[in-house]
Order: C-alpha cells, then sequence, then structure tokens
C-alpha cells in the first residue's frame, strides 16, 4: 500500500450529496409546522397530543437519520457505514468483499457477514445499474490500497439507535408547545 501523502486526510465520503435534499426539507418543515400546530389551541385533549408528538418526532427522527446521515465513510483504516437504525466501523483487513444485492450494496465480511450499505443513491432501486458497479469498483480498490498487510485488524463496531439525542430534542420541543399552550390557552 503507498502512504498517504503527509497531512492529506485520507476520509471520503460517499452519499453525502444533495440527492436527499427532500428530506432535509421534510424534516425542517415537520419539526417548524408541527410545533406551530401543536402550540395553538386545539379540541384534542393533551393525552392525544401528546401521542401525536411521540409519533412526529419518531418521523423527524427518520427524516433526520435519511437526510442528514446515512452515508459511507472510507477513513484510514477502516469504512463508517451509517445507515438509519445503526453505525458499523468496519476495518478494511474485515472486508472480505464488496458486491451488489438485489436493493443494495453490501459489505461482506471475513466472518460471512453481510452489512447493508443504505447511504448510497446506488444502494436502493438503482443497485443494478453501471454506477453502481462502478462503485463497488472503486471501494473494492480502495479496500486493497488501504488495508495493512500483515495487521491484525480490529473487531467490526456497531452502534444502534444513534442520533437518539434527536428524537429527545424534537420530542422536547413538541411537549414545549403543548405546555404553551395548556398555560396560556
Amino acid at each position: 500500500m503507498a502512504a498517504e501523502p503527509a497531512g492529506r486526510d485520507p476520509r471520503i465520503t460517499f452519499g453525502s450529496g444533495g440527492d436527499r435534499l427532500i428530506l432535509k426539507i421534510v424534516f425542517l418543515i415537520t419539526l417548524v409546522g408541527f410545533t406551530v400546530e401543536l402550540g395553538r389551541p386545539s379540541v384534542a385533549s393533551w393525552c392525544s397530543d401528546a401521542a401525536f408528538a411521540l409519533f412526529m418526532a419518531s418521523a423527524c427522527w427518520f427524516a433526520f437519520r435519511a437526510g442528514f446521515r446515512t452515508r459511507l465513510v472510507a477513513h484510514a483504516r477502516s469504512f463508517a457505514v451509517v445507515n438509519l437504525l445503526s453505525v458499523h466501523d468496519v476495518p478494511y483487513g474485515r472486508v472480505d468483499g464488496i458486491v451488489l444485492d438485489w436493493l443494495s450494496i453490501r459489505l461482506v465480511l471475513a466472518s460471512g457477514r453481510r452489512i447493508r450499505v443504505w447511504g448510497l443513491p446506488e444502494s436502493f432501486l438503482a443497485a443494478r445499474g453501471d454506477r453502481a458497479r462502478e462503485l463497488v469498483r472503486r471501494l473494492s480498490d480502495l479496500v486493497e490500497q488501504r488495508r495493512q498487510p500483515g495487521e491484525q485488524a480490529a473487531e467490526h463496531r456497531r452502534v444502534i439507535f444513534a442520533d437518539w439525542w434527536v428524537f429527545v430534542a424534537v420530542l422536547a420541543t413538541f411537549s414545549a408547545a403543548i405546555v404553551h399552550r395548556t398555560v396560556n390557552g
């Protein structure tokens, strides 16, 4: 493997472009719109408003994760696969191959486990096209370039329910609107 030039950031991000702009807009409109709506007088009980706030906080969390977070990042020693519900840190030494599946691109680990990469535009219905095949070739080349020969690869790590704070923050915002309406209404 060729050494990275000094001072150069070896991180490469895939899937962070403007292809998810609609999800970002949906998140922002939902956050602002429902906060304003929950602050207005209502004929519904506070219980139904609280249930609605829980549901909409979940929807906002999903739109936030899909619009702002999902991606694949190639760091100096590992891939960071950021999916909707989980984040995987996969060292290059553990990657046995990269394949196109029916709906997605997957990292195949030496243990046989497969990790879907949902954060790429090539990872959903366009998974059979030339762009997807070219991306698989680029990612495979990247693994070969950055894999350290003879190095003992670290274990694959997984975090579930990442960005939980977004759900809490949105729920707190909606709850504050309900309390404001109750106190002032």
